[in-house]
């Protein structure tokens, strides 16, 4: 049915794939060019397909929108983006490399994740502190300061800190 804990199973059976991507995981991966390929993918134990051929070419720089009536799809869609989920057939590149593939170490799904963001429709926040929040954390003593400030400069949160709002 497309549930987070649906996923969130998935992901626990696919442990051992982690492993293998943890092994080649390289640095962030700069897209020129993301393609979807003719992607399918079903729930298990369902027989309704949930995409179908779905084709989309995304170049550099390029906005697009993801939008339609609910149960459409664009959940699925966005979890096999990131590769939470794994198309049924076919495949996602990225500069020309299939982000499942094993063959070709220069990108892999560890990367990927890596190097994208997602703002998913239903945020979470901790009843806590904006630094817990980010880093969902609350172990302060053994925090990255310089990568939680760049993560504050990204989300463009220094504004919001540094304001007299605050």
């Amino acid at each position: 049915n497309g549930s987070i804990i649906d996923t969130i199973l998935n992901l626990l059976e696919r442990k051992d794939e982690y492993f293998i991507y943890k092994k080649f995981t390289n640095d962030l991966i700069y897209p020129e060019k993301i393609e979807l390929n003719s992607i399918n993918f079903s729930y298990k134990d369902t027989d309704k397909t949930v995409l179908k051929d779905f084709n989309l070419k995304i170049k550099a720089g390029e906005k697009i929108g993801i939008f339609g009536q609910t149960g459409s799809g664009k959940t699925t869609l966005l979890n096999v983006f990131i590769g939470l989920l794994k198309p049924s057939s076919r495949f996602i590149a990225v500069n020309n490399v299939d982000i499942h593939s094993l063959k070709d170490r220069s990108i892999n799904l560890i990367s990927w994740r890596r190097s994208i963001s997602l703002v998913p429709q239903k945020i979470f926040l901790f009843d806590s502190s904006i630094e817990q929040n980010i880093t969902c954390s609350t172990d302060s003593e053994n925090l990255d300061i310089e990568k939680l400030n760049q993560a504050i400069k990204i989300s463009n949160l220094d504004k919001f800190i540094n304001s007299s709002q605050y």
